[in-house]
């Protein structure tokens, strides 16, 4: 079937977002908007500024809650972040129902989960008790994002996805066990 030169025909070639909306989208979503991550799901273009989003996350300094020292900008600590997030995403991934069409859409939604660092410097003002209160605040926000975008993602309760995401998370922190 011909067009009339009515309709517009489809090139193939679709506008990325930019950085600032990729960032908005992230943003929105980490403070639980359902619209948010609709789009981050259906929105395949989001993915090369969600990997820019997590990597300038590495950079953001934070206090140590074990330490008491201030944590910059190292090469390990981005290595070992990126290879625990992707051990996250890998445990979330198996735990999916329908794994053919969640592997993107589940990527993208760990790539934006990652834009919770921006409340790191806060742990600056903070010592002792109220800097490991704040971090374990601080990981409970990142799991509760988590558990809401897998719920959603896989169309099962909060409490099932309760499951799976603290399943997923307590086997990331026995990954650096095994090569101890």
């Amino acid at each position: 079937m011909g067009t009339d030169g009515k309709t517009d025909q489809k090139t193939g070639s679709a506008e990325y977002p930019s950085l600032l909306n990729t960032a908005y989208t992230a943003a929105n979503f980490i403070l639980f908007n359902r619209r948010a991550l609709y789009n981050l799901i259906l929105n395949r273009l989001h993915i090369f500024n969600l990997i820019t989003i997590m990597l300038a996350a590495y950079l953001i300094p934070y206090r140590s809650p074990f330490t008491g020292e201030a944590e910059f900008f190292n090469f390990e600590n981005m290595l070992e972040g990126i290879l625990m997030s992707g051990f996250f995403f890998l445990f979330m991934f198996m735990l999916c129902r329908r794994k053919a069409e969640s592997f993107l859409p589940l990527l993208r939604i760990v790539l934006a989960m990652e834009m919770t660092a921006v409340i790191s410097p806060v742990s600056f003002l903070l010592s002792g008790v109220m800097l490991k209160v704040f971090m374990g605040l601080y990981v409970g926000w990142y799991l509760s994002i988590g558990i809401f975008a897998f719920s959603y993602l896989n169309g099962i309760t909060y409490y099932r996805a309760a499951l799976a995401v603290l399943m997923a998370f307590f086997l990331t922190q026995l990954v650096p066990a095994f090569f101890a």
